[in-house]
């Protein structure tokens, strides 16, 4: 890698493919994906499904409607059938409307519960539709629709803004950006509306730490950022070493410049910690571990981990979940509704999904930057080599993806969109930086 850094230097980049793809793992084999909008180009199978739908869709016949959109671009895994023609864009679309119709049906009959599980049910599949073909504006405006009709108001403001860094020449990245802000406001008032209700079992409870956290956020990410960083900050054991403080900066800062949220103010700040582990604050504000930087091996590793927190900030993960985790523990604390459990299956979901989209995002800035795409492949490769072999990241993965997941979809992600793994991996500044012989 050394030598490969060396090629890299002179321009050499043939010699750096070469020695690198000697030594880095193989990537799990995949295929492209490719959108398919025209009828015309259905399999003979996916053809007779299609027209089969439209007619029980002309006939009102919603069941058997669902039938043959399933069979074309769903399948059913419990019984082990794949779908015909899982490209196909206008079954997809065919699919949701059927799901919305279905449930506005459901209302007029009263059935509120059964029209939410519908519309819950297309929006499933028009947010696996847009993490398939993110490039797609057409899904993205569906997907913002419908996140918006389940007042998922910060999911939609997460959805356009990663778009808009994502897409950044995209003619309607901009106008995303600002629905972005615009649908992050919203979430924001809907916010405070709920802790004025919450006010009460604040008051009940002596203004419990849980309140507290929600009143900061309403300062707004960034100033909520500057006041849970300084508490962690004082409660934590921060690495006094200066040179590993300034070097963790120097690369985070560099990526940060390709994030956008020009608003944040980042900082990036080394613990004393023998667990492998990195988590991100509102507002831009990176926290890794000693164990985490002992565990990497060069600046595009240091440079995937560092991506990927920023990348939680960006998209607001960290603004969500505390907020979330607040709400839920004031109410299970609340004398009068405790017995009502709250369920910690949909933010263990969320979690993954925001795992998920921060390996993207954390991944895109790493090509961005020069690096070597595969940062967080490599690391969440070593750490599937370890994965329940310590206590440390037994415990770091009980809050995230199984390694082996990580690594399989980052992998098709950089292949599929043709990024460049075999680039700048920064082996002798990371050593230096850190002391390593």
């Amino acid at each position: 890698m050394l030598q490969a850094d060396q090629f890299y230097k002179q321009g050499n980049l043939a010699k750096v493919k070469e020695i690198q793809s000697a030594v880095k793992p193989e990537f799990p084999p995949s295929e492209p994906l490719v959108a398919n909008d025209n009828p015309e180009n259905l399999s003979g199978a996916g053809q007779r499904h299609w027209n089969n739908a439209q007619r029980m869709i002309d006939r009102n016949l919603r069941d058997s409607t669902f039938i043959y959109l399933n069979f074309l671009v769903v399948g059913n895994k419990e019984k082990n059938i794949a779908p015909t023609d899982p490209d196909f864009i206008p079954g997809y679309f065919a699919l949701v409307d059927a799901y919305e119709k279905t449930a506005e049906q459901e209302i007029k009959k009263g059935h509120e519960k059964k029209a939410k599980e519908l519309n819950v049910q297309a929006l499933g599949v028009v947010e696996s539709l847009a993490s398939r073909f993110p490039e797609r504006a057409d899904l993205l405006d569906k997907q913002i629709e419908m996140l918006l009709k389940n007042k998922k108001y910060i999911e939609a403001s997460i959805a356009a803004n990663q778009f808009a860094l994502n897409y950044p020449d995209n003619p309607k990245s901009a106008e995303y950006k600002r629905d972005a802000r615009k649908y992050e406001d919203q979430y924001i008032r809907e916010l405070r509306i709920e802790i004025t209700a919450l006010s009460v079992i604040g008051t009940a409870l002596g203004n419990s730490p849980d309140y507290g956290s929600l009143m900061v956020l309403l300062q707004g990410e960034k100033n909520a950022g500057k006041v849970f960083a300084e508490s962690y900050k004082k409660n934590g054991s921060v690495v006094e070493n200066e040179r590993i403080n300034n070097y963790v900066s120097s690369i985070g800062k560099k990526l940060a410049k390709f994030a956008g949220r020009e608003d944040f103010e980042y900082e990036f700040v080394a613990l004393q910690d023998d667990n492998p582990g990195a988590f991100a604050l509102p507002g831009g504000k990176i926290f890794i571990t000693t164990g985490m930087l002992g565990l990497i091996d060069s600046e595009a590793e240091l440079a995937g981990i560092l991506g990927h927190e920023i990348s939680h900030s960006v998209l607001s993960h960290s603004f969500r979940k505390i907020a979330n985790s607040s709400i839920a523990s004031m109410i299970q604390s609340f004398p009068i509704i405790n017995n009502f459990p709250v369920s910690n299956l949909l933010m263990a979901e969320a979690s993954r999904d925001y795992e998920k989209q921060a390996d993207i995002l954390g991944t895109r800035l790493l090509s961005s930057s020069g690096y070597s795409a595969d940062g967080v492949y490599n690391v969440m490769f070593k750490l599937q080599q370890i994965e329940g072999k310590s206590q440390g990241i037994q415990n770091w993965f009980r809050s995230h993806p199984v390694a082996t997941d990580r690594v399989k979809y980052i992998g098709e992600f950089i292949d599929l969109n043709g990024y460049n793994r075999y680039a700048y991996e920064g082996v002798q500044p990371y050593r230096e930086a850190l002391n390593r012989k």
